[in-house]
């Protein structure tokens, strides 16, 4: 008897991750409009050493001279966005978009970045791509944050940092089949570290906001499109 509290709370928060990756899974995030999300500065620090950031023209974003990252819409191609990866697309009145929608397309992009003849010869890797396309990802929630609550100070950009940051790779490599456990782990190492503190002087972000609409993925009801959760 004693340990039906106990219990009743470990298979309450089972059931609540389990809805959210059903909801993660039942949607597709489509960008309207290319997209500028920032400016990286010149170099960037990783492992001792200073990785320049080049020019690169790939199949889902580009970064010109000028350092700026810009996003090709997604008009003419099937959306591979599919919104915040096992974590709410949107949280109280912050929509993450600005933030998951960069994050998933370097992601989508990295490995053949990392094969490009520049980038190798520069010193990038995956894990280097990986890196700095997390801190993209923080840097765009916490603008977010800071846009809704000035006064508050940014948890949910730190929070979804650590847990890429902790997990990395194996973490999108495993949510797809063992989505709600990655996502626990994910979430306990990320609290665990304190949500992690997010590098600056590597990436400011834009002011532009994405324009993008949310469609169901196989027939599934427009209102579970884009989940939400309180602060």
């Amino acid at each position: 008897m004693k340990f039906k509290p106990i219990f009743t709370l470990s298979a309450g928060a089972a059931k609540t991750i389990r809805r959210l990756v059903e909801a993660d899974r039942d949607h597709l995030v489509v960008l309207d409009e290319d997209f500028r999300a920032g400016t990286f500065r010149e170099t960037f620090r990783w492992k001792g050493r200073d990785l320049p950031i080049l020019a690169y023209e790939g199949e889902l974003f580009r970064i010109d001279e000028r350092r700026n990252l810009v996003f090709f819409s997604d008009a003419g191609r099937e959306p591979g966005v599919d919104g915040a990866t096992y974590f709410p697309d949107r949280v109280g009145r912050v929509d993450l978009a600005a933030g998951y929608i960069p994050h998933d397309k370097m992601y989508d992009e990295m490995r053949r970045m990392a094969k490009d003849p520049a980038w190798a010869a520069a010193g990038w890797t995956e894990p280097a791509l990986r890196a700095l396309a997390d801190i993209v990802l923080g840097k765009m929630v916490e603008r977010e944050e800071r846009r809704e609550n000035p006064e508050r100070r940014p948890w949910i950009s730190r929070l979804m940092y650590g847990a890429v940051r902790a997990c990395g790779g194996l973490y999108h490599r495993l949510a797809r089949l063992f989505g709600a456990i990655v996502l626990a782990l994910a979430l306990g190492a990320a609290g665990c570290s304190g949500c992690a503190a997010l590098p600056d002087g590597v990436f400011d972000p834009s002011d532009e906001e994405p324009v993008y609409h949310v469609v169901p993925r196989g027939g599934a009801p427009a209102a579970a499109a884009e989940p939400e959760v309180a602060p």
